[in-house]
């Protein structure tokens, strides 16, 4: 044997410092060289390679072919990869398989022409896309991977629960198909704009997206579109988020503005034709302040849907039809309250007192959740009242209200909401833990226009006042002793067969 050169040697000091298993063949197909990455990845010694086969190395179930791809390889000599398109596994001494990479690569020789293979294990690399495709399998929303040309390479399954195709209708075909038919002509255009500026961001931020489903219908849809680098090249990773039900959402919350604004207007109307015009344009203003609180809470909702986030109310549609409902209360509280100041008319039916106590309570709640302001509700009597609903629970707001305001400042918030059987009546109490009232105002809390708070023009007790008055009760106020206020009202009880059905 000829002794090696100096090019040999320098040849074999790179294939064995390479990174990659390299494993040299003749024609034959027998290892004539293998590197120390060979030995480790696929787990034999160098001594027990070398001649034998290099067939030993591939799976028992692909070897009855091997032999006629590496002869047509020897007829059409050029670096290429091995297998093109084909998944390729190696095998190791103890018989297990990998999945690997081949490059091909001719080698002229004194001894003739030669194949250098660099295999590549995979493993790692499969895993990690093994678990990209479970992350977005996984994903809960609808996720499309499109390549270059436009063609779907990638769904989920909620690509197919959104769009109502199968996976195997949709992979291979253009991604336009989920595009309505008015926007197909400009997609591929903005498809290539993508492709040219390759950064995630949303899809057509300031237009309406749709979606089209197989059966022609479209819905609104919010796209998020992502760059991924693969093996074959740049694709384009889109979620798709079905956004049928904010869009319900807020067109519901304008029809509620809208409402809003025409409630305002009934109030407007309402001071103008009564006979004590002045009177109720103070209550009016009054009034306009739960109205304006629940503007504010639609804003807060609009604000939600713009930005994202978490509603203390369940769904956004609960949120909105509380919105909306709250709003239609108001204009009842306003109509009635305007019947009751300019003539002195109640629409009284026998209510279970719990029930109302509780109703009133909780449209209170939503406003305080944030204020750290607990309302506790204790010992409700299972009584029967004649009532005007409508105006008890104005009365009952009022002082709820003012409660709220009075502890404001407390390190401690709490207001506490009770009631007690008397003989023919049922008393309501309603205490906070504020600072309490001044002593110039006690003397004349019930009057119009003496204010208990910072803010308002004073005649909600004077207008309590009248309505308790109006129902045979009485209001009144106590100092608290444990610091605060308190503030009582009664109502007769209903008559003793209405008493025997609560």
């Amino acid at each position: 044997m000829e002794p090696e050169t100096a090019a040999e040697r320098r040849f074999r000091r790179v294939v064995e410092a390479a990174p990659n298993a390299m494993v040299m063949i003749d024609r034959r197909g027998e290892i004539v060289m293998v590197n120390t990455q060979a030995e480790r990845v696929f787990g034999y010694s160098r001594a027990e390679l070398l001649g034998r086969p290099v067939e030993v190395l591939v799976p028992e179930r692909f070897r009855q072919h091997h032999p006629g791809l590496r002869g047509a390889f020897f007829t059409d000599l050029r670096a290429r990869p091995m297998g093109a398109g084909r998944d390729l596994y190696g095998r190791r001494k103890d018989g297990s398989e990998f999945p690997v990479e081949i490059g091909l690569n001719p080698i002229e020789t004194d001894e003739g022409t030669m194949v250098l293979s660099a295999v590549v294990d995979i493993t790692r690399r499969r895993r990690l896309e093994e678990r990209f495709r479970l992350v977005v399998e996984a994903a809960p929303n609808a996720m499309v991977m499109i390549n270059q040309a436009g063609e779907i390479v990638m769904v989920n399954a909620q690509t197919e629960q959104v769009f109502g195709y199968s996976r195997a209708e949709l992979l291979g075909r253009p991604v336009e198909m989920l595009v309505p038919e008015r926007f197909r002509q400009h997609h591929p255009g903005l498809r290539e704009a993508f492709f040219t500026d390759l950064r995630a961001r949303p899809m057509g931020a300031g237009r309406d997206l749709y979606g089209r489903r197989k059966d022609g219908s479209e819905f609104p849809v919010e796209i998020g579109l992502n760059p991924i680098e693969t093996d074959e090249g740049t694709m384009v990773l889109s979620a798709i988020i079905d956004i049928s039900e904010r869009k319900a959402s807020e067109a519901a919350l304008r029809r509620s503005q809208i409402r809003l604004q025409e409630l305002q207007s009934e109030l407007l109307h309402v001071s103008r034709l009564t006979a004590m015009g002045q009177v109720t344009a103070m209550v009016a203003h009054e009034l306009n302040q739960p109205l304006t609180a629940i503007s504010n809470y639609m804003e807060a909702i609009a604000h939600f849907l713009g930005r994202g986030g978490d509603l203390p109310l369940g769904t956004l549609s609960d949120a909105v039809e509380r919105a909306g409902g709250q709003a239609l209360r108001a204009g009842q509280i306003i109509r009635r309250l305007g019947e009751f100041v300019s003539r002195g008319e109640s629409k009284k039916q026998i209510e279970t007192l719990s029930l109302l106590v509780k109703e009133s309570t909780e449209l209170v709640l939503p406003g305080t959740r944030h204020q750290g302001i607990s309302i506790r509700v204790h010992d409700l009597a299972e009584s029967a009242v004649v009532v005007d609903k409508i105006q008890i629970q104005q009365v009952l707001l009022n002082l709820l209200r003012n409660a709220v305001e009075a502890v404001a400042d407390q390190e401690l918030r709490v207001i506490t909401l009770l009631t007690e059987q008397q003989q023919d009546m049922v008393q309501i109490s309603v205490v906070d833990n504020g600072p309490g009232l001044a002593d110039e105002v006690k003397s004349r809390l019930f009057e119009p226009f003496v204010s208990t708070k910072k803010t308002g023009m004073g005649i909600g007790l004077s207008i309590c006042q009248t309505i308790v008055a109006a129902h045979n009760g009485r209001l009144w106020s106590e100092d608290n002793p444990e610091g605060g206020t308190i503030f009582r009202f009664t109502l007769p009880k209903a008559p003793a067969d209405a008493q025997a059905d609560v």
